[in-house]
């Protein structure tokens, strides 16, 4: 709220008591939905949203930051082992959940086509911040004679207008003794 210097407070104050002047702040009438709140900037109504929530169409603050992320998405991939510098392209799915109790955590299955020891794929976690999302630095899916997968924190974003992601991502491992490196760069679509 914009400081009134204090005559002229006196007078405003007056002029709404006489019911002359309408005495609303900016925020009165303004509904932003259950996970938001009304701020007055520069004598204007904006809803600030709760951590892990958007805007919908109406300016409310509604939308699950995760939700435009969890579905089943196309992947292109072009993935270059860093070894030996060979490349790869590659086409296949990603699916991408969440939970109903964590609104800013993503679960990427089966990204690189990588497959744990058990045949499964690995299940990585990502913290979505409104339009991106980064995958957590983590070893998945360590066995015998088998390192696990080391990603390194991947950064991914969605391109709302053309309902594409964006992903790049690096992976190590060690098997049987034998380093792996590969670096991938990924689109998804719908």
């Amino acid at each position: 709220m914009k400081l009134i210097p204090f005559y002229r407070r006196t007078y405003l104050l007056a002029f709404c008591v006489l019911g002359m002047l309408a005495c609303k702040e900016p925020c009165d009438k303004v509904d932003c939905g259950e996970f938001g709140s009304c701020s007055e900037i520069q004598d204007e109504p904006n809803c600030i949203c709760s951590t892990g929530y958007e805007k919908d169409a109406e300016e409310r603050c509604t939308l699950r930051s995760t939700d435009k992320f969890v579905g089943t998405w196309t992947a292109e991939e072009v993935r270059t082992n860093n070894l030996t510098q060979v490349k790869q392209t590659l086409s296949y799915e990603v699916s991408m959940a969440d939970e109903d109790d964590n609104i800013v955590r993503l679960y990427v299955s089966n990204i690189g086509d990588f497959r744990c020891p058990d045949g499964s794929s690995p299940a990585l976690e990502a913290t979505v911040n409104r339009s991106a999302f980064s995958i957590d630095e983590a070893t998945y899916c360590p066995g015998a004679g088998f390192s696990g997968y080391q990603f390194r924190r991947s950064p991914g974003a969605i391109n709302a207008t053309q309902d594409t992601i964006l992903i790049n991502y690096r992976v190590t491992w060690t098997e049987q003794g034998t380093p792996a490196d590969f670096s991938g760069s990924l689109k998804l679509y719908r």
